[in-house]
């Protein structure tokens, strides 16, 4: 039997990220934090009637975790029956790849994020996440 012939292969999932400095992280912050509540707390945090049994959101919120900084909202579930009253999803992730580039992604239905734009600045981010509903809770 004949040794194997080691080979190299690129995997892109070893290489080293860049890392984001706190500056950037606090701009980025204020910006989103920003735009939610100009664009979207008015249209999905919505006072609802305690009767329906619907989940319904109660706040949107942004939060950096690593490279990665993310989009959340809070849902809370009026059935007295529901396993849990209060949960939070993503729905939105931008990911840090340079100064002033960024990754977007949206969370899909099958529990995974899914990169649709790459390399954006952050202005074209924000542009794509108030005009396509992808983006949206």
């Amino acid at each position: 039997m004949m040794p194997r012939k080691a080979t190299w292969a690129f995997r892109p999932s070893r290489m080293k990220k860049p890392s984001v400095s706190e500056e950037t992280k606090h701009l980025v912050k204020e910006k989103c934090d920003e735009f939610v509540d100009i664009m979207l707390k008015p249209e999905y945090i919505i006072e609802q009637n305690v009767n329906t049994y619907s989940d319904r959101i109660v706040k949107i919120y942004t939060k950096w975790i690593r490279n990665f900084f993310y989009f959340k909202a809070r849902y809370h579930c009026c059935d007295p029956e529901a396993i849990r009253i209060n949960y939070e999803v993503g729905f939105a992730r931008l990911e840090y790849v340079d100064e002033d580039r960024l990754n977007l992604s949206y969370f899909r239905h099958t529990g995974r994020w899914w990169e649709v734009h790459r390399e954006l600045t952050l202005d074209e981010c924000l542009k794509k996440i108030s005009s396509n509903e992808i983006y949206h809770p």
